[in-house]
């Protein structure tokens, strides 16, 4: 045990060992908690330092507490930096979190309403999107290039698929419509819509399909690029 400080592990019971303690009245509040390090103060008051049974605990700052009283592993720096199971000895590592501005980091790394990162999906909460200021973005170390898409290169369906939110073409980054269905029904939810096929670069389609809620097709109608029903 070291204690330096007024009343540096001043309650410090039988079975609290090893711990260390540097400031005024730091520790002072730990019993049987046991490899502790604390370098702090707690000059506003004794239950500043709250921390009693706890062990293998780390706290840096002046007047805070830890999160837990009794908890093992915890890591405290200026009640900003948070760890949880922080008990990893030697040259093992320890499983727990880390945190900043959240004493209950929810993954490896944790920046409290920004993001979760982890080894598996990582979490974004920010509403403004991720902006590059230089660099590029990369999939398995392959830099996307502007307007580029994120599924790679063509796909194609074997079965049937469900669009909830439209879909994109990769080749324009042109965005078609939500689909929905009513009864048997497979429309767009606009109020109307024209499907065309042409050749790239063709200033008008090779034909049209098109339909409208004032304008329904009996069956299929087809429209030429000059509005002509065929």
């Amino acid at each position: 045990m070291s204690a330096f400080g007024y009343q540096a592990l001043r309650n410090i019971a039988t079975g609290g060992d090893n711990n260390t303690a540097f400031g005024y009245q730091a520790g002072y509040n730990i019993t049987t908690g046991s490899d502790n390090l604390i370098l702090a103060t707690a000059t506003s008051s004794t239950s500043i330092a709250n921390l009693t049974t706890g062990s293998q605990n780390i706290l840096i700052g002046n007047n805070i507490s830890f999160p837990s009283a009794s908890a093992n592993g915890q890591l405290d720096i200026g009640n900003e930096i948070y760890g949880t199971n922080i008990t990893g000895t030697g040259s093992t590592l320890s499983t727990g979190n880390l945190g900043i501005g959240t004493t209950t980091p929810g993954s490896i790394f944790s920046v409290q309403g920004v993001a979760n990162w982890t080894g598996a999906t990582s979490t974004f909460y920010g509403t403004g999107g991720i902006n590059l200021a230089a660099g590029c973005f990369a999939i398995a170390g392959t830099c996307l290039s502007t307007g580029a898409s994120l599924l790679g290169t063509a796909n194609s369906w074997a079965s049937l698929q469900t669009f909830q939110s439209g879909f994109v073409s990769q080749a324009s980054s042109t965005v078609v419509g939500d689909f929905s269905t009513t009864g048997n029904v497979f429309h767009t939810l606009n109020s109307s819509t024209t499907f065309a096929v042409g050749p790239n670069g063709a200033t008008n389609p090779a034909f049209q399909i098109f339909a409208s809620t004032t304008n329904a097709a009996t069956g299929l109608q087809l429209v030429s690029a000059t509005d002509r029903e065929l």
